[in-house]
């Protein structure tokens, strides 16, 4: 089922709200956060369901996580404002 306009731009929106938050391994929230969990977060702002498997990271798929957010969101040009 495609996105609605209102759920892109709630991910979008998810997705920048993480700008300055600090790295922490399995981080989840605005405390820290990690590669595959901007991912997460930014997916379950626009309210997709998503299954990352176990918390041990052993069984996650990173590039079908990666190709899920592009599905969903533009790519923005380095440099450009948000």
């Amino acid at each position: 089922m495609p996105l609605t306009d209102d759920q892109r731009q709630r991910i979008c929106a998810a997705a920048r709200s993480y700008l300055g938050t600090p790295w922490r391994g399995q981080g989840r929230d605005h405390r820290g956060i990690d590669c595959i969990g901007i991912l997460v977060m930014s997916l379950r702002g626009g309210s997709l369901e998503v299954d990352e498997g176990t918390p041990d990271y052993q069984t996650i798929d990173s590039k079908r996580m990666v190709n899920t957010l592009l599905k969903y969101c533009d790519k923005l040009a380095p440099g450009l404002p948000f």
